[in-house]
């Protein structure tokens, strides 16, 4: 009789071991189940968003590489006499204050919306570009430089902001073809390397050396503001943006464009 309880009280001891077990597994592989279901929907979500987001960068982008001929564009009596019969290649997007602000704002949206998912190499180029773009509206704007006179200075900008296009392109669909799902930081090595880099890369242009150059035509119009001013309230008979366009056509004229190239 003992061994009867005995194996019968074993036997109780072995089956509820068993369920707790059971029951432990079960509850583990659930709780697994729920976090692999989870993390695969966020990876899932986030390549989604990445993919979106390196679409709607592309669309940006692709602005870059639209041009307008200011020889076709402009009436006559406005085409600078030294470019009159020649092919005036400039960037869309400096064809007056609207384009511009409105391709800073773009590139402001993409880098919002999708810093934390596309990889450093883009979203700093897309910083620096729109960075430089938004010091150069702020100069038109502190010289009061109207739509007419922007295109006309953005001459020596096309090659420079062909090359970025490039550039952004090959990065664009490099990180396309990655499969990461990777979040990233606006901090780290490589994010401060690339900051390096493309400073660099934007220190060489035209655009850059326009805004920052103590020499440059706009530093020089603006140290020479009270002049301009003068000669604009001496002005007898003349509209004031008439005036000014002299002015800018002097300038202008001077800079070293080649346009048979």
């Amino acid at each position: 009789m003992d061994d009867n309880i005995k194996t019968i009280i074993i036997s109780a001891i072995v089956s509820a071991t068993i369920s707790l077990l059971s029951a432990l597994f079960s509850y583990i592989a659930d709780k697994r189940k729920i976090i692999y279901t989870e993390k695969s929907k966020i990876v899932s979500d986030l390549i989604k968003e990445k993919y979106k987001g390196i679409e709607e960068i592309r669309i940006v982008v692709k602005k870059l590489s639209r041009y307008e001929d200011l020889c076709m564009t402009e009436p006559d009596d406005v085409i600078i006499k030294e470019y009159k019969d020649k092919k005036v290649i400039i960037p869309e997007i400096f064809y007056s204050y609207e384009s511009l602000y409105n391709f800073i704002s773009e590139l402001n949206e993409c880098i919002g919306n999708y810093g934390h998912c596309i990889e450093p190499k883009v979203i700093v180029f897309l910083i620096k570009l729109r960075n430089i773009l938004t010091d150069y509206l702020i100069l038109c704007q502190k010289l009061k430089v109207s739509d007419e006179l922007i295109r006309w200075s953005a001459i020596p900008f096309y090659d420079e902001v062909r090359e970025c296009d490039k550039q952004l392109e090959k990065y664009v669909i490099q990180t396309m073809n990655k499969t990461n799902s990777k979040y990233y930081a606006r901090s780290g090595f490589f994010y401060e390397l690339y900051m390096k880099k493309y400073q660099r890369f934007f220190e060489r242009t035209n655009l850059y050396k326009t805004i920052y150059s103590d020499n440059s035509l706009l530093k020089v119009i603006i140290s020479k503001q009270d002049e301009i001013d003068r000669v604009v309230s001496e002005a007898a008979g003349e509209e004031k943006e008439e005036v000014l366009k002299k002015y800018y056509e002097e300038n202008l004229a001077k800079l070293p464009i080649d346009l048979n190239k």
